[in-house]
């Protein structure tokens, strides 16, 4: 049973109520009521809707009063109705113009009636339709449940979506990478031909995306879009955040409004597919994690040796993805120079940083052509190169990548935060492990020196193994106070920055320009500092064997943890 903008005209309970302008929509089907108190309203809107409103947040601007009735006529409202005598005497000619122009119902509501009591005479006549509309809702659910018990996932329930809502369907996950979509006969702007249809990619505009509320996640009910296509048109597009009930954001639907006008049958059929389609996402969600778990379990055990079986190793590694007779390079990342507490109050940012990261490392692999296999990590990217069978072609690809990630890298993250360790090459699965505490010991020490380079090669810091490996702490401790134990004294007792002004001198490999430059000095005083180096060392830099000691020194202090 139908209720229109022509019978709320009739109600004998409303007396004084008149259509002002819009006649040729009176036929409009009125499946709710809702009221506009703020510009933000049109948000919540969906087609049917009968608006209420006193007028006063447009009272003052013509420009705003034209806009309105096209945009509730843009998303398929049934019509408008405007309480006289509170802030108009009537309803303005503007609006009547744009009303009659668009055939969209506006309706002058008499002053002695409140909107509320307005709102509730139409709900009453709006109840009678529950019955016919729980048969339908009961047969979406039905249908809907079958889909997700064939297993078919999100393209099943696209599928079955289409037949309900009757217009093309495509869903995606909560950063805009579609995920499925279905298309529908007769639709005037197929998908394939204006949007790009690639599972987890993006198929819409950014500018389009952008232009969605901030809090869009807590609506629970589609807002209207126009989609700019490359052709000129703009179908309208119905976009519905899919939620779980504890906050959390699965993706969003969206419907392609060019075949059919939706109705308050359709909205409700498509509140029944934003549920089997957050369901199907926890469903996916949790097989993901069961996946992750197996995959991040053995790569702790690969990565930490405790893989002490070569078959096992052999069989696991072939299951993950890593190629048993092949050569590969452990690769750690750094792009957020974040403490663990940190990481931990905003693990969800910080987790959606490790995720964008992963995907620029994929995508800088594929560019060079080199295979690469990611360890599941929480907080920091890692991930196993494997090196071409030549020698000189294994160096090659595997700096050209590391250069090509670090400029991807540099688009999305802050530069002066990245870090990429390369572990040296292991011979075989089994002794991967070397390489990954290769990378390790090395992202160590590049976080903790003044290190200009942001690509940095294990293979280039064989002195710092060396001494990591065979010489013990407090021999290094040792090393250090004999060597320049009067400049960290210095530093101490003065609150000067010598010890690191010396550092960047060998990092920048004597030039004191750039040396200054890294420590945002003038270089005057970098050469001032420099000459104090010397006195409080008694040593003019010009002995060669000193000045590797010093090299030695600032690097066993760094190994040593000694501050």
């Amino acid at each position: 049973m139908r209720f229109t903008v022509a019978e709320l005209l009739k109600l004998p309970d409303i007396s004084g109520i008149r259509l002002a302008a819009g006649a040729s929509g009176v036929e409009n089907e009125i499946s709710r009521t809702n009221i506009m108190d703020n510009p933000d309203t049109f948000d919540w809107l969906i087609a049917g809707e009968f608006l209420l409103t006193t007028g006063y947040i447009f009272k003052d601007d013509e420009d705003m009063q034209r806009s309105i009735v096209r945009r509730l006529a843009e998303i398929h409202c049934a019509g408008m109705g405007l309480k006289v005598r509170r802030y108009f005497a009537k309803t303005p000619d503007c609006m009547v113009e744009e009303a009659d122009r668009l055939g969209f119902p506006l309706v002058e509501l008499p002053f002695g009636h409140s909107l509320s009591t307005v709102g509730s005479m139409i709900n009453e006549r709006l109840y009678i339709r529950d019955d016919e509309r729980m048969s339908q809702a009961l047969s979406i659910h039905r249908d809907l449940t079958k889909a997700a018990l064939k297993s078919g996932g999100l393209s099943e329930i696209a599928r079955v979506a289409v037949g309900f809502i009757r217009n093309p369907i495509l869903i995606f996950d909560s950063g805009w990478h579609l995920l499925a979509w279905q298309e529908y006969p007769g639709n005037p702007l197929p998908l394939g031909s204006n949007i790009p249809l690639k599972r987890k990619e993006a198929a819409l505009p950014k500018e389009f995306t952008d232009s969605m509320p901030p809090e869009l996640e807590m609506f629970r009910k589609p807002i209207a879009r126009r989609l700019p296509l490359p052709g000129g048109s703009q179908p309208l597009c119905r976009v519905m955040p899919v939620g779980g009930g504890d906050g959390s954001l699965y993706g969003y639907i969206v419907i392609w409004e060019t075949v059919h006008t939706m109705d308050a049958a359709d909205y409700a059929a498509l509140e029944h597919v934003s549920i089997s389609v957050a369901m199907e996402r926890v469903r996916a969600r949790e097989i993901e994690e069961i996946k992750h778990r197996i995959s991040r379990d053995f790569f702790d055990d690969l990565l930490s040796g405790a893989i002490e079986s070569i078959s096992a190793a052999r069989s696991l590694a072939e299951a993950h993805g890593l190629k048993w007779n092949a050569k590969y390079r452990c690769v750690l990342v750094r792009h957020t120079n974040s403490d663990k507490e940190d990481q931990l109050i905003n693990h969800q940012k910080y987790a959606d940083c490790c995720n964008l990261a992963a995907e620029i490392c994929k995508k800088a692999a594929k560019a060079i052509k080199i295979h690469i296999v990611m360890v599941p990590h929480s907080y920091q990217t890692i991930f196993l190169a494997e090196q071409p069978e030549a020698s000189g072609e294994a160096v090659d690809a595997i700096r050209q990548f590391a250069e090509t990630l670090l400029e991807e890298l540099e688009k999305a993250f802050d530069p002066r935060e990245i870090i990429i360790a390369i572990g040296a090459s292991s011979p075989d699965i089994m002794r991967i492990t070397e390489s990954y505490s290769d990378a390790q010991k090395t992202m160590r020490l590049a976080r903790g020196w003044d290190n200009p380079e942001r690509i940095i090669y294990a293979d280039d810091y064989a002195a710092f193994r060396l001494l990591d490996k065979f010489v013990e702490p407090q021999q290094l401790r040792e090393f250090t106070r004999k060597s320049i134990g009067s400049l960290i004294d210095w530093d101490k007792e003065n609150g000067s920055d010598l010890v690191r002004t010396l550092s960047c001198y060998f990092s920048f490999s004597g030039n004191m320009s750039e040396a200054a430059k890294f420590m945002f000095i003038h270089r005057n005083t970098y050469i001032y500092r420099m000459e104090k180096i010397k006195g409080i060392l008694k040593n003019d830099f010009a002995n060669p064997h000193k000045l590797l000691e010093y090299q030695l020194a600032l690097l066993a202090m760094r190994i040593a943890g000694q501050e």
